[in-house]
């Protein structure tokens, strides 16, 4: 249990480093502990007890050791490796009679959770106020979880490709036509909704055919007879000009019948001749 290092403050050359653990090489030692204890093992009670036995040392004794051949020595106990172990079959039996549960802080806030939606776990921790001792209860557990957000998770609307557009409304002079399509997932707990399931667009933008339009025949000039059956001209014009690939203009003019009625010496000779017979 003791090193051969030679540090101040220490009557000889050895000095015990500050071990969790009880000096074994001193048999001295073990006897009287097995004989305080009716031979109960003090080791395990010892080695909770950070008054007693702390972190190892690195440096030099501390200001209230000494040291001496057999053992370390506090000098709060005059020295004597008696008083030394005085104390310790003190603190052997407040192991047994009087332990000291560990203690903890109230539970802290639980921190965020892991998913937004779903089903997530946070966590909430809480730290040790009081370290057990003398063999009292271990600490409890220091971290705890839960679940969080379980609402199901939004779900937008998912809609298919376009549909290729169908027949234009009109044959010519702009028309529409209008393409769809279809949804494949409806939104559900408050997903995106759907967007716009139908479009049209233009179509046949180019202008319409206009046919050629024409007034009625109006008689032009004298009519060739007076009676008898003649001829005279007759014309008409154009009240709408064939546009964009429509109907040509007809005639505007020909030539027509008139007077048409019997000349009067041919009804007086159709009238004598009658009378002879």
């Amino acid at each position: 249990f003791s090193q051969n290092l030679a540090m101040p403050g220490c009557l000889t050359r050895r000095c015990e480093s500050r071990t969790r653990t009880p000096p074994r090489s001193s048999s001295l030692f073990a006897q009287e502990v097995a004989n305080s204890l009716n031979g109960t093992s003090l080791e395990g009670a010892l080695a909770r007890d950070p008054l007693v036995w702390d972190a190892s040392m690195t440096g030099q004794c501390p200001a209230d050791w000494v040291c001496t051949g057999d053992a370390k020595v506090r000098t709060g106990y005059g020295g004597s490796y008696l008083g030394w172990l005085s104390n310790l079959k003190t603190i052997a039996k407040k192991a047994l009679t009087d332990p000291v549960d560990c203690k903890v802080s109230d539970w802290g806030p639980f921190g965020a959770c892991s998913k937004s939606c779903g089903g997530g776990t946070q966590q909430a921790t809480r730290t040790v106020t009081q370290q057990a001792r003398f063999a009292g209860k271990a600490c409890p557990e220091l971290s705890k979880e839960q679940p969080c957000n379980t609402h199901a998770c939004p779900v937008d609307c998912k809609v298919g490709d376009w549909g290729p557009f169908g027949a234009c409304s009109k044959s010519c002079g702009v028309g529409t036509q209008q393409a769809t399509r279809t949804v494949t997932q409806q939104a559900r707990f408050g997903g995106k909704a759907c967007p716009e399931l139908s479009k049209e667009q233009p179509c046949n933008t180019h202008a319409c055919p206009v046919d050629c339009e024409v007034s009625d025949w109006v008689p032009v000039g004298a009519c060739s007879k007076s009676c008898g059956g003649g001829t005279q001209q007759a014309t008409r014009t154009v009240t709408q000009q064939a546009l964009h690939g429509g109907k040509a203009c007809p005639e505007l003019s020909k030539e027509q019948s008139c007077n048409e009625q019997l000349c009067p010496s041919t009804v007086f000779g159709l009238g004598v001749g009658l009378a002879l017979r």
